[in-house]
């Protein structure tokens, strides 16, 4: 089954000391990652109504999927668990880390 429309891909990555939000526009395949300065439900949905507000998008009509993880549980709407959009944003990190890594 194809994403809808407005769908964006929501997973934490970790990378030595630091944690990033990334995003992934599952039509698009547009990827973001922002620095979280810390791990929580409040956190969040700040970092995503700042990329909403950067990008001229309205939260509200947005879906995004994610593992369902505790930071996104309480502020964020996410439709269920979706393991499509789960391996399209590990591909992604895999790269990242593969890019990141020193020679």
């Amino acid at each position: 089954m194809p994403p809808e429309e407005n769908s964006y891909a929501l997973e934490l990555w970790f990378f030595g000391v630091k944690t990033y939000l990334s995003i992934l526009d599952l039509i698009l395949d547009e990827f973001w990652s922002v620095e979280v300065w810390e791990k929580t439900s409040d956190c969040i949905p700040a970092l995503l109504a700042a990329w909403a507000e950067f990008r001229s998008i309205s939260l509200y009509k947005l879906t995004f999927l994610s593992d369902r993880g505790g930071e996104f549980k309480d502020h964020v709407k996410t439709a269920s668990y979706h393991p499509e959009a789960n391996v399209k944003i590990e591909k992604r990190h895999k790269e990242l880390d593969m890019m990141c890594q020193p020679y």
